[in-house]
């Protein structure tokens, strides 16, 4: 598990290298709207590897997190 702040600034992460692809996806579904996307998006890394990537919100439903 990776922690993003809502700008996809990598905050916290589980393992001690997510590499380039992890940080691209979550950019790119911050880039496409992806507070507005519903409870959270399912996407590939190589093709192969699931990654869900979901907001965490504060009380008022702002996101805070990926």
């Amino acid at each position: 598990m990776a922690l993003y702040d809502a700008a996809a600034k990598w905050l916290c992460p589980s393992e001690t290298t997510t590499g380039p692809d992890l940080h691209n996806l979550v950019e790119n579904a911050v880039e496409a709207g992806g507070a507005n996307q519903g409870a959270g998006q399912m996407r590939l890394l190589d093709g192969t590897v699931p990654v869900y990537l979901c907001w965490l919100r504060d009380d008022s439903e702002r996101p805070i997190a990926w």
